[in-house]
């Protein structure tokens, strides 16, 4: 009999029985069977029970006499084509026997249980299946795992690499790689997991910081049992990764392999799919492209924009918990607009009513409820966290900043602000003082390719006279109108030089000190620096277009500072 069969094998039993003395029997009897048998506890109690696979007996003599001397049987078997093949198991075992029972009359009969080991037959092999798997659920610390293939046979060696992820203290975390064997047993009307195999690839692994590969590779044990399913029980394998830190497991992620015994040799290939950084960098640049955002060559940072609003989205794990952040900003509102996160606000005014936990300081209340209008409100509020100010708006959303859904909300929620913040600028109105001037102040603007704020009616890079301009309108401490500020920056600076008695002033042709006296007898200050001419005036401005003879005044005397006769461009 051969010691290891295969399902729809033919098998020729030869059975060889000497007798010493005429012996007297009952019977001789050979059985082919296979059994799967079941067995757990319910209720604390052991329960057993048992399929045939396959059970054949043969009678090889009735009653009579056994002469003394040898006696040869030859039986043909075969084993069922859809038979499982032997295993031990926690829960279920699969058994094949050939048991010869000689019954003697008036003695112990004889009997012998001969085991016959069943393997499934070689299987075609298939062509190689790189797989890819990941923990990542939510902004914890998670595990991403590549193989090269999944199908493999005892002694085949297997490859593959892991990286991590939202892992703030990485060289605290150690990577456990294991091949694991889960055997499903059925049990009346549930099925039992358990653990039957596990090998460990020796040694703990070290992940890389910011999500870098770690490459490694093993080999199946010779012993390992083949893959298999049958009515009660099914065996799976899987490489198992986990995560460990101080406090155990943070993670762990799983890919199925079939392990059974192939027809050809397993093929080395290192060929998979990548993991790690490099994967998440084409996820988020292909879910950035989508919203008009591009991918900065290196990091996580996605840059675009809507209007005049700058938009920057970035991975944030500076915290505990691992966050999407964005960074809008935009021209200067002037409205003298910060809103910040603040536990206790004592006495809240109309706006902290409408951003509750949130200390607001605005010039104009008026103006600070026609910015946080209602559709700007609830853009706000789909955020976890968020700072305001003149320039910038800031939100943060704690996630999995790794997973495409997550990624894509945290997006579309991004840019619904953005859009939304270009509108709810354009709704800001000027102070009430000077809401009459708007149009002269607008018509300057477009007649000097300026940038307007009219929350703070301030004129950016307005050009006059082949100078460049930024006027600005002053304000007092409780928002009063001031006056106005023009500064003309200069470029390149101007030369400072020592006089005899210690002091600088700047070198200048004749005719500067004139101009700059006539000057600053018409104005409320006049400051002169290397790079900035600064006129403040006593009055508000209610059309810019009036201060064309003031910035020529300004413009001629940089040119007399500088010693040129001759109008050119300043900045």
């Amino acid at each position: 009999m051969p010691p290891v069969v295969h399902p729809g094998d033919e098998i020729q039993i030869e059975l060889n029985i000497e007798s010493h003395a005429d012996t007297p029997v009952d019977f001789i009897a050979l059985v082919f069977e296979g059994v799967e048998i079941a067995s757990g506890h319910i209720d604390g109690n052991q329960h057993r029970r048992t399929r045939r696979v396959v059970h054949r007996e043969w009678r090889l003599r009735e009653k009579g006499t056994l002469t003394a001397g040898p006696h040869q049987h030859r039986v043909q078997l075969t084993v069922p084509s859809d038979a499982p093949a032997s295993y031990l198991g926690v829960r279920i075992e699969v058994r094949y026997e050939v048991r010869l029972h000689v019954s003697i009359p008036w003695w112990p009969d004889l009997q012998e249980t001969y085991e016959l080991l069943v393997e499934p037959h070689p299987a075609r092999r298939p062509p190689p299946k790189p797989q890819t798997a990941t923990s990542v659920r939510t902004a914890n610390a998670f595990i991403e795992l590549s193989l090269t293939d999944t199908a493999f046979a005892p002694g085949d060696e297997i490859t593959g690499a892991f990286a991590v992820g939202n892992a703030i203290k990485v060289a605290e975390l150690g990577v456990e790689i294991s091949l694991v064997a889960i055997e499903h047993a059925r049990t009346d009307s549930e099925v039992r997991r358990a653990e039957q195999f596990r090998y460990m690839l020796p040694g703990v692994l070290q992940p890389l910081r910011g999500g870098g590969e770690v490459a490694f590779h093993f080999r199946v044990p010779k012993e390992a049992v083949a893959s298999f399913a049958s009515p009660w029980c099914k065996l799976e394998w899987s490489v198992h990764a986990a995560l460990t830190g101080p406090w155990g497991t943070t993670a762990a992620t799983d890919v199925p392999v079939h392990i059974d015994r192939y027809n050809l040799p397993h093929e080395a290939t290192r060929a998979r799919a990548e993991v790690g950084a490099a994967r998440w960098r084409r996820t988020w640049a292909e879910l950035g492209a989508r919203f008009g955002l591009t991918l900065r060559d290196k990091g996580f940072t996605l840059d675009g924009s809507r209007g005049d609003v700058q938009i920057e989205v970035a991975l944030d794990q500076s915290d505990d918990e691992t966050a999407m952040v964005a960074t809008l900003r935009y021209p200067s509102l002037e409205l003298g607009l910060r809103a910040a996160p603040q536990f206790l606000v004592v006495l809240p005014h109309a706006l902290e009513l409408l951003l509750p936990g949130h200390k607001v300081e605005c010039r104009d209340l008026a103006q600070g409820l026609a910015f946080f209008d209602p559709k700007l409100l609830g853009a706000l509020r789909a955020f976890k966290t968020m700072r305001v100010d003149d320039a910038r708006t800031f939100v943060r959303q704690p996630g999995p900043a790794h997973i495409p859904s997550g990624i894509t909300v945290f997006l579309d929620m991004t840019v619904a602000l953005a859009e939304t913040l270009v509108e709810a600028i354009s709704h800001i109105p000027p102070p009430a003082a000077l809401h009459g001037a708007l149009p002269q102040w607008r018509a300057f603007a477009a007649a000097t390719g300026a940038h307007l704020a009219v929350g703070g009616m301030k004129l950016t890079a307005a050009a006059v006279e082949g100078g460049v301009f930024d006027i600005a309108t002053l304000f007092g401490p409780k928002g009063e109108l001031a006056g106005t500020r023009i500064d003309f920056p200069i470029d390149p600076p101007l030369t400072l030089r020592a006089a005899p008695d210690g002091s600088e002033s700047f070198a200048s042709a004749s005719g500067a000190d004139e101009l700059a006296v006539a000057l600053r007898a018409s104005v409320r200050e006049l400051a002169v620096r290397p790079h900035a001419l600064t006129v403040d005036l006593a009055d508000p401005v209610l059309d810019p277009a009036d201060l064309r003879p003031r910035l020529a005044e300004m413009l001629l005397l940089v040119r007399r500072l500088r010693g040129e006769r001759s109008p050119g461009p300043y900045r």
